[in-house]
């Protein structure tokens, strides 16, 4: 077996329990990961929730599980799990990337309910502790599963084991990757601050509340997205003369007899990779047709883009520092992505990032580009011929 990266959180619905006699000072363990099967390189970094290890630390009244997801991808910068014996409660708690500030909510403690055969005299040393071999089972395979009782404390992973156990080593099971074991790898026992238990820095619900929270922004990004098009669609969008990051002019009353698509975008937000991956396949889908013009504006500025584009090239027009164009074009949410017929009016207004993105905004595009467009010049002439026939009438 060869030692690889994680790419799957624990639900670490565990049971623990403690005994003062033991913990004097914080014991910090941290667990590497091997796999049954090889695993590609390729396969781990395209997964979102990859981190290479996790650490846990506890004392006599607090436990804490913590991973890092090391892919700059990852939305989730963080995730802890802890749990405090005192209030008997256990918290699942997310800092997000590019913050300092998280979310999470609590739930109390449940009992174990996986069962764990132990094999009488087979033992074997992990980290320095001798563990105790328990027999296991996961999607039908017997695994085997390692404990200590050297710590006074009492995590078995949602497993029925008597006794003041801790697990060393744990089989695993993942749709991506297969069979899989967590193993300890160091212990230390040092005496940690306050702060590293510290709750100060989330935001926690309930965990009624906190599905609820979740379902409240979901559906606040539709009501959005639904107003927007209700009143919008149809309507002038606004026009503007400014000019790229890379000092292109570009003013919208000129470019009227083309269709215009906006990309409304920050650096930070989730999913911005992928975003823009479609977003540069849709331009490549239109760049020889010269009806068609793409623009992303951002809040950020002119540095900050041109750090991201090193690394995820964006091939529409940019333009910096765009919060007095959010504003002008009703935009709240990002990412938002707008197309402008050729009359200078909302065709189309999409809020949030959708995995059919390129075909949504082809569609639209498509449609627009068939309108036909008559511009103001031609439009008085019109008029003017109109009313020279009329006279002659009379």
């Amino acid at each position: 077996m060869k030692l690889i990266t994680i790419t799957l959180l624990l639900s670490l619905m565990s049971t623990i329990s403690y005994s003062q006699k033991k913990i004097k000072d914080d014991v910090i363990i941290t667990y590497k990961a091997f796999f049954e099967e090889e695993v590609p390189f390729i396969k781990k970094q395209e997964f979102r929730g990859y981190f290479d290890e996790k650490v846990i630390y506890f004392n006599k009244s607090k436990f804490v599980h913590k991973v890092i997801y090391q892919n700059p991808k990852a939305s989730i910068y963080s995730v802890i799990t802890q749990k405090d014996f005192d209030e008997q409660k256990k918290y699942v708690l997310y800092k997000y990337r590019g913050t300092n500030k998280g979310e999470g909510y609590y739930m109390p403690f449940k009992k174990p309910s996986k069962m764990a055969r132990k094999i009488e005299g087979e033992t074997k040393e992990i980290a320095g502790y001798e563990c105790q071999k328990y027999e296991v089972y996961i999607k039908g395979e017997k695994k085997y599963l390692y404990t200590t009782d050297a710590f006074g404390i009492k995590y078995t992973a949602n497993y029925d084991i008597e006794g003041q156990q801790f697990i060393m080593e744990q089989p695993m099971y993942s749709k991506r990757f297969g069979y899989y074991k967590f193993q300890a790898d160091t212990v230390i026992i040092h005496k940690l601050e306050e702060k590293d238990y510290s709750l100060k820095d989330y935001r926690i619900f309930s965990k009624e509340e906190f599905d609820e929270h979740r379902n409240y922004i979901k559906e606040e990004a539709h009501q959005a997205n639904e107003k927007a098009n209700m009143e919008l669609i149809g309507n002038k969008a606004y026009d503007f003369t400014l000019k790229t990051i890379d000092g292109q002019k570009i003013n919208t009353k000129a470019l009227k007899g083309k269709v215009i698509v906006y990309n409304f975008w920050f650096v930070k937000q989730k999913n911005i990779d992928k975003e823009v991956k479609k977003l540069n396949q849709l331009y490549e889908k239109y760049m020889n047709n010269t009806d068609v013009i793409f623009v992303a504006i951002t809040i950020a500025d002119i540095y900050k883009i041109k750090n991201f584009q090193k690394k995820y090239p964006f091939y529409y027009h940019q333009i910096d520092d765009g919060r007095y164009l959010c504003e002008k074009f009703n935009v709240k949410l990002y990412p938002t992505n707008i197309v402008v017929d050729k009359e200078g009016n909302y065709f189309n207004y999409t809020l949030g990032y959708k995995h059919d993105l390129v075909e949504r905004l082809s569609y639209s595009i498509d449609e627009a580009l068939q309108k036909e467009y008559i511009s103001e010049s031609d439009s008085d002439k019109t008029k003017k011929h109109k009313r020279k026939r009329k006279n002659k009438e009379i």
